[in-house]
């Protein structure tokens, strides 16, 4: 990376930056370090190449979306393998990803509405969110909150889109 590249990630309010790398492969860079996200017909992987920018470690196994959520939902990032990946897979995505660190805002002062933090990111303050119901025979793991639409339809006797990213959990 040139020195354009550490100008903006020596920025206090920038967490990391992101760009896709190959057809599978989304390099992440960060203060910490740079790693690589790899997804192939086989899952998920992350490889740290200088540092580790998610604080993951090695991931070679390769992880299905489910196992991929479980093995990072109690880092910093949980499910930035596969966040990540969906981001890039948008036709609306953009060649680089700017994500700004929890309680800054990437923003002009003088924009409106004033914004005092940041949202919608892969912090995990940003991407817990409670569930609460009264259904038994729930999975016990990790869940995404796309999974909300189709347990919900589940739930209520309606059928379940084959089209949707999430799965009925019951």
């Amino acid at each position: 990376m040139g020195n354009s590249w550490q100008e903006l990630l020596s920025r206090a309010e920038i967490d990391f930056v992101a760009w896709r790398e190959s057809k599978q492969g989304i390099n992440i860079k960060s203060s910490k370090g740079q790693a690589l996200i790899t997804k192939t017909s086989q899952g998920y992987s992350y490889a740290p190449l200088d540092g580790d920018p998610f604080g993951l470690g090695k991931i070679e196994t390769r992880l299905d979306k489910e196992k991929a959520l479980e093995i990072t939902f109690n880092s910093d990032y949980p499910d930035a393998l596969v966040q990540m990946e969906q981001l890039f897979a948008s036709p609306r995505s953009g060649d680089l990803v700017v994500v700004s660190k929890n309680g800054s805002d990437l923003r002009q002062n003088f924009e409106w509405p004033e914004h005092h933090s940041s949202h919608g990111s892969l912090h995990r303050q940003h991407t817990l969110v409670p569930f609460i119901y009264n259904q038994t025979g729930w999975y016990s793991g990790p869940v995404r909150t796309a999974d909300v639409f189709n347990t919900v339809l589940k739930w209520s006797g309606k059928p379940v889109p084959e089209n949707t990213d999430g799965r009925a959990l019951c």
